[in-house]
């Protein structure tokens, strides 16, 4: 499992204590705290990527929106988890259900990305839990 994340760092936690505590997979692959062993970022990236069978992207308003005047408009994921969220489209098909995003607030969010499973955690994680279990039940398999 890999978790593509932004600066929400507490969600990005409990995020992955939900997958260890609730869901009983074992530790997901969050980039930033995997061992590098002399590899780019992008490198990294693709060496832990490609090991991922189910993937959560949790999207949150960390970056302005500006119009031409200036003026904040709204707010949107950074740009690199939207590239990492792209390569798993690539990687595991966009109609798998391996990708799963979770968004919080008033966050922009992409048209192409339709077809997606979404599920909004601005009211906690706790509360989206049983959506987000459905969603990964894959037939009681688990992911894969």
């Amino acid at each position: 499992c890999f978790i593509g994340h932004g600066l929400a760092d507490r969600t990005m936690n409990e995020i992955r204590d939900f997958v260890i505590h609730t869901l009983r997979f074992p530790s997901p692959v969050v980039l930033r705290e995997a061992p590098g062993g002399g590899l780019t970022i992008l490198e990294k990236f693709e060496k832990y990527g490609q090991r991922s069978n189910l993937v959560f992207v949790l999207l949150t308003g960390d970056d302005p929106v500006m119009n031409a005047q200036g003026t904040r408009i709204g707010s949107r994921a950074r740009q690199n988890v939207i590239l990492e969220l792209g390569y798993f489209m690539g990687l595991l098909g966009r109609r798998t259900g391996k990708i799963i995003i979770l968004f919080r607030g008033d966050v922009e969010i992409p048209s192409d990305l339709r077809g997606i499973t979404m599920i909004d955690i601005s009211d906690g994680l706790q509360k989206a839990a049983p959506e987000i279990m459905r969603e990964v039940d894959f037939s009681g398999q688990g992911p894969g």
